[in-house]
C-alpha cells in the first residue's frame, strides 16, 4: 500500500488506477489512503487505547506504594482512579485490561502467614 501511495505522490504513477493496478492494491482502498481516510499502524492503535502512557504513569506508580504498603489492589478502585484520570466513566472490564498491557505489574494471590 505505502509504495502505491509514494508511487503515486512521486509522480511515478500517473493515475491513481495504474498504481493500484501495479501495486496489487485495492483501487478504493488506495483512494482513501490518498485522501487521508486511513491513518498508520501505530495512529490507529493509538485510538484504541484507553489511556495515553502520559496518563498510565500515575496509576502505575499509586499501584507499586499500595503494594510496597501491603495493601491489597481493588479492581473497582483502580476503575475509580482511571476515571478520574481520564474524565469520564470507565467499563467494568478495565482493570483486567490495564493489568494484562503493563507488563511491569505483576497479579498474585495472597499467602496466610504461618501461625509459628
Amino acid at each position: 500500500m505505502l509504495k502505491a501511495v509514494l508511487g503515486y505522490h512521486s509522480g511515478r504513477f500517473k493515475k491513481r488506477s495504474k498504481a493500484a493496478r501495479e501495486m496489487n492494491v485495492n483501487y478504493n482502498t488506495l483512494l482513501g489512503w490518498l485522501s487521508g481516510k486511513h491513518d498508520g499502524d501505530k495512529v490507529a492503535s493509538q485510538r484504541k487505547w484507553v489511556l495515553m502512557p502520559a496518563q498510565e504513569l500515575p496509576i502505575i506508580n499509586w499501584i507499586k506504594q499500595k503494594s510496597e504498603t501491603g495493601a491489597l489492589l481493588d479492581r473497582r478502585e483502580l476503575c475509580d482512579i482511571a476515571s478520574d484520570v481520564l474524565g469520564r466513566c470507565i467499563g467494568k472490564s478495565f482493570a483486567n485490561w490495564f493489568l494484562k498491557q503493563s507488563p511491569q505489574l505483576v497479579t498474585a494471590k495472597s499467602a496466610k502467614l504461618d501461625p509459628k
